[in-house]
């Protein structure tokens, strides 16, 4: 199954707040209309680290209700859960699907990983129950304690990629990937970007395409036509920005692509201090 509609960059979304702490609907319709202009490959929801512990299951299905609204089904929007209890992980992968997800992420503290069988058996309980495309987070160190299980899972169409957050693409994820050519490989984070898709990698996420899209753009426009000098190059200009999404936000707002910070933004100290960050912000931008 074709997981992207476009190219290999995928956008964890960074969510706008008002001044009350609510979501900001209307900068939220923007900001993503303004990533579906740049091509990205899919948008997902409630991705952020920073968002996690914060985002109560309410608001994130308010967020992709939004956000389907909008998009139309323009490009894939993909939900996160984080719950590793089953009857609650499965119940809010079904809401958020019923929602507008075409992807789910499943993405567990390392405790519920601690055995092969208790991972398996709860990857199988979610399908049960929400019977969409599941794409598994998981650095490539814990596959391979995994690996057999996995590969039964994407023999049985219940897994359809993998999302690595290690320095490349491991060697339990280059096994994966020579026997499953049909499911999809995705790096995670901006700075895995080239050497996995080097190697042949699907996609990578970049949080940093929500403050610079037309960069991140070019980088996968360059990625796709091989063209590896020019992906460099720009992939080197994009890292004068932080990797940092609450960095990313709090520029965004000065900027004036969302209205305000959310409750969790930078306390710059000094004028000085933001006065730099918009300096590497703007020259980060082509």
């Amino acid at each position: 199954m074709k997981l992207l509609s476009h190219n290999g960059l995928i956008i964890p979304l960074i969510i706008p707040y008002m001044p009350n702490g609510q979501i900001d609907d209307t900068a939220l319709r923007r900001h993503a209309k303004r990533m579906v202009s740049y091509n990205a490959g899919a948008l997902i929801v409630g991705g952020l680290a920073e968002e996690t512990a914060t985002l109560t299951e309410h608001d994130l299905l308010h967020v992709i209700s939004t956000l389907s609204d909008e998009l139309q089904a323009v490009l894939p929007l993909w939900g996160v859960i984080t719950d590793p209890i089953l009857k609650t992980a499965a119940r809010t992968a079904k809401m958020m699907v019923l929602r507008g997800v075409s992807t789910v992420i499943v993405r567990l503290p390392h405790i519920a990983m601690r055995t092969p069988d208790g991972l398996i058996e709860f990857l199988r309980g979610i399908h049960q129950h929400c019977p969409s495309p599941l794409v598994l987070h998981m650095p490539g160190q814990q596959l391979l304690d995994h690996i057999q299980g996995l590969n039964n899972l994407v023999e049985d169409g219940i897994i359809h990629g993998i999302i690595d957050p290690g320095d490349s693409m491991s060697t339990s994820t280059l096994l994966l990937k020579e026997k499953h050519e049909q499911i999809s490989f995705i790096a995670g984070s901006d700075q895995l970007c080239l050497a996995h898709m080097a190697q042949g990698g699907n996609g990578f996420i970049s949080i940093k395409a929500n403050a610079q899209p037309e960069l991140w753009q070019k980088i996968a426009q360059a990625i796709e036509d091989r063209n590896w000098d020019i992906a460099r190059s720009y992939f080197f200009t994009s890292l004068q920005l932080p990797n940092s999404a609450t960095a990313i936000r709090t520029l965004l707002a000065h900027q004036g692509w969302i209205h305000t910070q959310s409750p969790d933004a930078i306390q710059f100290q000094t004028y000085a201090d933001l006065s730099y960050m918009r300096t590497q912000f703007e020259g980060a931008i082509l």
